[in-house]
């Protein structure tokens, strides 16, 4: 009877990890830059194009907080959006594709050039399958731009543009600088 109780805690208990799981993915999302900036931070006013969870929808930008104080835009910065503060979790490149819209999964290319072997998710129009790349054909300038191919699933599809794009999280920012490492740890339990 013992073990049975215990199984039955330790499903109940699995069931809560993976619905908390679920629930933190769902707060997760993405956005692309409207209006490219010149800055390495886009200026407040600028306005961010939702591609998920609510395709379409656009989000204007009140603030800026640069976290790591190195004047871009970068992972664990925030940013106001509509009013609401969101911890950015990740930024770079989206690739809109002849063949759907798509940004690095696993580890963005950081020299540019050659994203054979890299892991894409796809954002639109299937938000969330993973695509291993193949191949790539280069239109000659060195670097992924507009213009490459990349094969796909068996598929060469034509780079048509590269956008910012960032995935973020509701979150407040912090001021740490006067804080414990107790306090600090606190805040990310």
């Amino acid at each position: 009877m013992k073990s049975l109780t215990s199984l039955i805690l330790l499903a109940g208990l699995t069931l809560m990890v993976i619905g908390a799981s679920l629930a933190s993915a769902q707060d997760t999302v993405y956005l692309e830059l409207s209006n490219p900036a010149k800055s390495p931070i886009p200026p407040n006013c600028s306005t961010w194009t939702e591609f998920y969870p609510n395709p379409g929808v656009i989000h204007h930008q009140d603030d800026y907080v640069d976290n790591s104080e190195d004047g871009e835009m970068a992972f664990c910065d925030y940013i106001m959006l509509d009013g609401v503060w969101n911890h950015i979790e990740w930024v770079g490149p989206t690739y809109h594709l002849s063949c759907g819209v798509y940004e690095p999964w696993d580890n963005p290319n950081p020299t540019g050039d050659d994203p054979t072997c890299e892991t894409w998710i796809e954002i639109y129009p299937e938000h969330g399958n993973l695509w291993h790349v193949d191949g790539f054909q280069d239109n000659g300038d060195g670097l992924i731009s507009p213009c490459d191919m990349v094969l796909i699933a068996g598929v060469w599809c034509h780079i048509d543009d590269i956008g910012l794009n960032i995935r973020t999280k509701p979150g407040t920012p912090v001021d740490n600088e006067n804080k414990t490492w107790g306090e600090i740890k606190e805040e990310f339990e």
